[in-house]
Parts: structure tokens; C-alpha cells; sequence
């Protein structure tokens, strides 16, 4: 047999493709030269950009959980420490607890409040930032807290750890008198129903629950510095729970009384009309009293009326954000329904023959003379959706029920009553003040402020 043997010329270079082999490459000489090695440096870059990613998704995502944890306990704690100012050991002492119960709950997050440096309080005469000169009878504390977080995949940067701070500030407004105010209550008296349920985290209740039925409390720290009064059951779900008394008490009647007929205007009008639509933005409903004998409906943003009184025999329907009414009276034969984000109703009064919906987010919300600020008289009653929204002065719904939806509500110099009564969400207030509580004097109004 004859062989063959195959060279390749000195001068040859370039790429050859060998069955089996891929694409190699050929040097001048003639020998081929493997790039497999080009692929190790890019891939290093790879797994460190994957690896950066990791530590940014990861870690990061730890320290806005760090950061909520944080503010939910400061939060708690400035409430809870300012409604004992002026006594600053009392504050102090409330506080602390609130901080120790929750490190036992979430022992993966333990916030650290230091007595010494991290309490800042103002009283009577001072300036509190971002909020301004306190008044006589007015107490604030500020609560700084600290959490650690240690990081995961960002120490390959050499990234180890970071503090997360927040602060609170709580103002507390002494006011005259003694005892405390009731709040909440609840008319329904068939046995086994439940006339108050609170569903939520860090609830805030200044002031006494009555209910003529079941009590339901469900979550975690939540307070009720007054008594919760109940008929049948008060049952008690969850850890933390600052409850000032528990005591099965009587039936009783609606504490407070709001008469239809003393609201109704029934003339002379400057507008009489059938029905009356607005839409646009930016618009202004004249003053004077209104008489329609139809629905109203404003649609649109940023429309304004003041000094007004509305009788309208169908339905109130507000769509749109920015909506401000100042010193107006809304009597409604149907139902109101509020839509929108934004919303002032400063000394406004709402009555609805039907229900009331307030599907908003409600900057700031209070009575027009006599501490009502909303009636319902249907079934449905009242109920609020949304988050943040601020109301002063009673909400009654005397044969319905009232519900409120939504994180951060606050309801201050006034109180809930209805057949029943629903909090679904964390971290409301809900504060009496002077005339407008029941079951005597009322307790001071606590407030977070920043």
C-alpha cells in the first residue's frame, strides 16, 4: 500500500473546518491554534454581572423590607409614647414596650430605639419640623429607630452590612377634661352577630368600643386605650394587643341623635333645575342654595364650590381628583358616591337617604357646624375605599353599617356609630375629642404628624 503524506505549505494561515472539530485556527507554520480559551474571560464577566443583579434584587429588596419593618415600629411607638406625654417617663416606658414586643415577633428584624439619643420631645411654644409651633396643651415626641441588615450576595463586593434608619413624630393634644371618650358604636343587638370587627395591624383606638353584640379584634398590635364594652363575646386574635379593659356590659341606644328634618332647607332657592351635570376640570359651582330635583354629577378634576347648600331629590356622584367644597351642605335623597383622589371637604356635611361611598383618597374631611360629617340612612350605610383619608366629626349610619377599607385611615374629634362596624387595613387612628365623643370627657387626640 501507498501512503501519502499531506503537508500544508509553511505560508499557509487562516481557518480550516474539521469534520468533527469545528473551526480551528491555522498559523503561518502550519500548525492549528485552539480559540476555545477566548470564551473563559467573557464568561467570568457573566456570572459577575449575574452575580451584581443577584445582590441588587436580593439585597436591596431586604432593605426596603428593613426600612417598612422600621417605620411600622416607630410608628407604633411615637403613638403609643405620646399618648402619655407630658409624662416622660410613662412615654418612654410605653414606647420601649411597643419596640420589645415587636423585636419578639419578627426576631429577624429587631429595631433598636436608644433612650438617650434617639428621643427627640417638643412641648408648648417649641417648633416641630415640618409642622410648626405647638400650642398650649400640645406635646410631640420623635422616635428614631435602627435596624441592621446583612447582605447576601453583595459581599462579593465586599459589602457586608447597612443601618436602616426611619423616624416618627407624635403629637398629642391634651385639651381640657378627664375620662375617656367613646368612639366606636355599635347598635346591633341580635344575639350572635357581630356589631365591631377590626381587621389589621397597629390599629389605634383613643377612647371606649361599645357594641350590643360580638366584638371582633384580629391582628397584631393593636390598642384600645379605653374599654371595650360587649355583649355575648369579645374575642382577641393575634400578639400584642394593648387593650385597656374588656367588660360585658348592656344594651344601649344610640348615644347620639341627628334629625333628618332639621337639615332640610325647603327655599327661597337661587338655583332650581331638574338635574345638573358638570364636566371639564378645572371648573367653579356657584354659591347660593341649590334645589335639584334629579342626580348631580360633577365629572372631571379640580372643580371647587363654597358656601353652598345642596337639596337634591336623586343621586350625588363626584368623579374626578382635586374636587375641594368648603362650608356646603350636601342633602342627598339617594346615594353619594365620592370618586377621586385628592379631595378637601372642609366643614361639609353629607346626608344620604340611601348609602354613602367615598372611593378616594381624602386629604382632609370635617364638619360643617355640629359635628356631623356624614348620615346614611340606608342599609348600606357608609363605606370608605382607599388609603390615607382623614375625616373630623361623626360618621352615623343608624341602620346600617359603616366600613373602612384601606391603610392609614384616621377619623379624629368625632366617632363611628351604626348597626355594625368594619376596619379592614393597618395603622388607623380613631380619636374622640371634647363634645363630640360619648361616655364622657374626651381623651386626648394622638396623632402622627411626620
Amino acid at each position: 500500500m501507498r501512503l501519502i503524506r499531506r503537508t500544508m505549505k509553511p505560508e499557509a494561515s487562516g481557518e480550516m473546518r474539521i469534520r468533527g472539530l469545528g473551526t480551528v485556527s491555522v498559523s503561518p507554520d502550519g500548525r492549528m491554534r485552539d480559540r476555545s480559551g477566548v470564551v473563559g474571560p467573557w464568561l467570568i464577566v457573566a456570572l459577575l454581572s449575574l452575580l451584581g443583579m443577584a445582590a441588587l434584587v436580593i439585597d436591596v429588596g431586604r432593605l426596603i423590607v428593613a426600612a417598612q419593618q422600621v417605620q411600622n415600629v416607630v410608628d407604633g411607638a411615637a403613638l403609643a409614647g405620646a399618648s402619655q406625654l407630658p409624662d416622660f417617663d410613662a412615654c418612654e416606658g410605653r414606647l420601649e414596650s411597643i419596640v420589645l414586643s415587636n423585636n419578639e415577633e419578627a426576631p429577624a428584624w429587631p429595631v433598636t430605639v436608644d433612650l438617650n439619643d434617639d428621643l427627640t420631645y417638643y412641648g408648648p411654644g417649641q417648633s416641630v419640623p415640618e409642622h410648626g409651633m405647638l400650642e398650649d396643651g400640645e406635646y410631640a415626641v420623635e422616635v428614631t429607630g435602627h435596624v441592621g441588615v446583612s447582605y447576601t450576595f453583595a459581599r462579593i463586593f465586599g459589602l457586608n452590612e447597612a443601618t436602616v434608619t426611619r423616624a416618627a413624630t407624635a403629637l398629642v393634644e391634651t385639651g381640657g377634661g378627664s375620662g375617656t371618650g367613646g368612639i366606636f358604636f355599635a347598635e346591633e343587638s341580635t344575639p350572635g352577630q357581630t356589631g365591631v370587627i377590626l381587621n389589621g395591624s397597629w390599629q389605634y383606638v383613643d377612647g371606649d368600643v361599645h357594641s350590643n353584640c360580638r366584638v371582633i379584634v384580629n391582628g397584631s398590635h393593636q390598642t384600645v386605650t379605653g374599654t371595650i364594652e360587649y355583649i355575648g363575646d369579645c374575642i382577641i386574635n393575634g400578639s400584642h394587643q394593648d387593650i385597656g379593659d374588656e367588660v360585658e356590659g348592656e344594651i344601649e341606644p344610640y348615644p347620639i341623635s341627628y334629625d333628618w328634618d332639621d337639615y332640610y332647607y325647603g327655599g327661597p332657592y337661587d338655583y332650581v333645575e331638574s338635574s345638573v351635570t358638570y364636566n371639564g376640570s378645572g371648573g367653579t359651582i356657584p354659591s347660593g342654595y341649590w334645589s335639584v330635583a334629579g342626580n348631580m354629577r360633577v365629572n372631571g378634576s379640580n372643580f371647587s364650590v363654597a358656601d353652598a347648600v345642596f337639596m337634591i331629590g336623586g343621586n350625588l356622584t363626584i368623579n374626578g381628583s382635586g374636587f375641594s367644597a368648603e362650608n356646603c351642605l350636601f342633602v342627598v335623597d339617594g346615594s353619594v358616591r365620592v370618586n377621586g383622589a385628592n379631595i378637601d371637604l372642609l366643614e361639609c356635611t353629607f346626608l344620604a337617604g340611601h348609602e354613602a361611598v367615598f372611593n378616594s383618597a381624602l386629604k382632609e374631611c370635617t364638619y360643617r357646624d355640629d359635628g356631623l360629617f356624614c348620615m346614611a340612612l340606608g342599609t348600606g350605610g357608609v363605606t370608605y375605599n382607599g388609603a390615607n383619608q382623614r375625616t373630623e366629626g361623626i360618621i352615623f349610619a343608624p341602620n346600617g353599617r359603616i366600613t373602612y377599607n384601606g391603610a392609614n385611615q384616621e377619623v379624629y374629634n368625632g366617632g363611628l356609630c351604626a348597626k355594625t362596624i368594619t376596619v379592614n387595613g393597618s395603622h388607623g387612628t380613631f380619636s374622640p375629642l371634647d363634645d363630640y365623643g360619648w361616655g364622657g370627657a374626651g381623651s386626648p387626640r394622638v396623632t402622627l404628624i411626620r
